[in-house]
């Protein structure tokens, strides 16, 4: 029964990201769903959200490689990993100078959550963002495209909470849960 829920070849499957996700749940209405992680155990969180328009490239030119180019530049920008971002959107604009527009949510782990408000500088820097995104692939849309707005906002931080004795038997069926729930999630939505 599950198997059929899960069906690994459709476009619906588990590697969805979260520029998908998000459009998806728009699509059906949902609101209220925080973009804050859920507390981990004596590990502080930080959350910094952007947005930026960059005009010279439209959103037919602005692929996977388009993406992980504005990943990297914003990465570069802020001095954090790669990893710390994730692209939640990307929409045209339709504005004066058509383009698109970038959500990205960055989410800073530990020691790095102190390290928001610089982030949250950084990536609001609109000549600091331009020149990174330029810089991190010469060969993509974005080598050529400006960077016309950039913002950013720290979305809050989540304390680490004090750290409970859990067996590791108990933790490994939380993410196993979790694991089934985000492989499902999909097959339900807008059904």
């Amino acid at each position: 029964m599950l198997a059929a829920l899960y069906d690994s070849s459709s476009t619906k499957s588990s590697s969805m990201g979260a520029a998908a996700l998000s459009s998806m749940v728009t699509a059906c209405g949902i609101t209220g769903l925080t973009t804050l992680p859920c507390g981990l155990s004596g590990i502080e969180q930080a959350v910094v959200e952007s947005t930026m328009t960059l005009t010279g490239v439209t959103i037919d030119q602005f692929g996977s490689k388009e993406q992980a180019a504005v990943v990297k530049g914003l990465a570069s920008a802020a001095s954090i990993a790669q990893s710390d971002i994730a692209i939640t959107r990307v929409s045209e604009t339709t504005r004066r100078n058509p383009g698109v527009q970038v959500n990205s949510q960055t989410t800073l782990t530990g020691a790095e959550a102190a390290k928001a408000s610089a982030v949250q500088t950084a990536m609001s820097n609109q000549a600091a963002v331009q020149t990174a995104i330029q810089a991190a692939d010469a060969t993509s849309n974005v080598a050529s495209a400006t960077v016309a707005t950039t913002t950013a906002t720290n979305a809050g931080t989540v304390a680490g909470t004090p750290a409970a004795s859990v067996s590791s038997a108990a933790l490994a069926t939380r993410f196993s849960a979790a694991a089934f729930l985000l492989c499902i999630f999909p097959a339900f939505i807008c059904q």
